[in-house]
């Protein structure tokens, strides 16, 4: 099939959601599809990354020679950024999608001198099916089929903070699944929930696993000191990090930090703590680490891309389980037979960790997240 691939932010960008989309292409190419992209361009070069030599046929441009950082932070000065960063906050209060969907008015249809078999629309951004959707306006027959990639759904995100009544982000994610054939969500509750609050179209809605790329690491052996490792994001709003901390704190274990956070923490003989880094120094970290750690939402419906990531190591992953569905993750997570899974509370944590340092098992990644496997079932009928 000759495949166009949309997406809002361009591949070249670190991101949760760019992880995925990645592996989802490398698994289209290894069942001998072609693929084209289709995204914003990437001004900085900076996060240009020369893994994307994978084999992609063309790269098209929404707005090349635009500059992109008139609605970014990159490369702004410390105040600048302050206020850019408040701006698009507000901004989000009372918009439906992020900022983006304004490059809607720069898609060109006619750009493309070739017809498509599939376009997979991808978020987050959210914007990119608002592009996809514009394609067809212009060119009904520019794809036979229109596949939307769900990260987070358009509404009851809980990484959004909107003024906006319910009823009409509601009301516009109703429209726009109802534009395409297919809707696949990466969490099974997720994919439920959009299923029961429009059950006129359950018949396009669908969960797959995020898919992994397999990852060429062994295990560190058996020595008798064991680096823990927690690389993401914690944010109080989202994650308590709190009895992980106790737990590391009491027993004296070695573990390093990695993401951004309200919560201050000091960096010692034996903890170490940095901010969000690039994916390359994540990727060195990550092979230093021999345990890894994920911790779930608070609440929401959604699994941490990372618990799908981490799989595709060889080391034992903890996750600890957090908001009103840890029941329904662990019953999922548990038929993967890869993880060990605990409450978010100390004594549970605790109990997974010594379980997890006296396992030298070397795990192998389940056929269900490998690349092509998940891009086979995505294009299914």
């Amino acid at each position: 099939m000759n495949i166009l691939f949309v997406t809002t932010y361009p591949l070249e960008y670190n991101t949760s959601a760019n992880i995925r989309n990645i592996a989802l292409i490398e698994g289209l190419l290894k069942l001998g599809h072609v693929v084209s992209t289709y995204s914003l361009y990437p001004e900085d070069a900076r996060f240009f990354n020369k893994i994307l030599s994978i084999g992609i046929k063309s790269r098209y441009w929404i707005n090349k020679g635009d500059a992109i950082k008139s609605i970014s932070t990159v490369q702004l000065s410390k105040w600048n950024a302050y206020v850019k960063k408040k701006a698009y906050y507000i901004y989000n209060l009372f918009s439906i999608y992020d900022r983006r969907k304004s490059f809607v008015k720069q898609i060109n249809s006619k750009l493309f001198n070739e017809k498509f078999d599939v376009v997979i629309s991808s978020s987050d951004m959210k914007s990119a099916h608002l592009y996809v959707e514009e394609l067809f306006k212009q060119d009904s027959l520019i794809a036979n089929k229109w596949i939307q990639y769900w990260g987070d759904p358009l509404s009851n995100d809980i990484s959004v903070k909107r003024l906006l009544p319910d009823f009409l982000v509601e009301k516009e994610e109703q429209r726009i699944i109802s534009k395409c054939d297919k809707a696949v969500y990466v969490s099974p509750f997720t994919a439920d929930m959009i299923k029961n609050k429009y059950p006129q179209l359950a018949d396009k809605i669908h969960f797959l696993p995020i898919p992994v790329v397999e990852a060429d690491e062994n295990r560190s052996g058996t020595s008798s000191t064991k680096l823990l490792g927690y690389l993401g994001d914690y944010d109080t709003a989202n994650r308590n990090i709190h009895p992980l901390l106790e737990v590391i704190i009491n027993n004296n274990f070695d573990f390093v930090i990695a993401g951004n956070s309200d919560v201050k923490i000091e960096s010692n003989d034996k903890i170490r703590v940095y901010k969000r880094m690039p994916v390359d120094e994540i990727e060195k970290m990550q092979k230093e680490i021999d345990i890894l750690i994920c911790l779930c939402n608070k609440s929401g419906t959604q699994i941490p891309g990372k618990v799908y990531h981490y799989a595709a190591t060889s080391k034992p992953v903890i996750v600890v389980l957090d908001g009103d569905r840890a029941d329904d993750i662990a019953q999922f997570l548990s038929t993967f037979e890869r993880y060990y899974l605990c409450n978010n509370r100390p004594d549970e944590i605790l109990k997974c960790i010594k379980a997890a340092m006296n396992n030298y098992e070397a795990y192998s990644l389940p056929a269900v997240l490998k690349t092509e496997n998940v891009a086979h079932a995505i294009l299914a009928k």
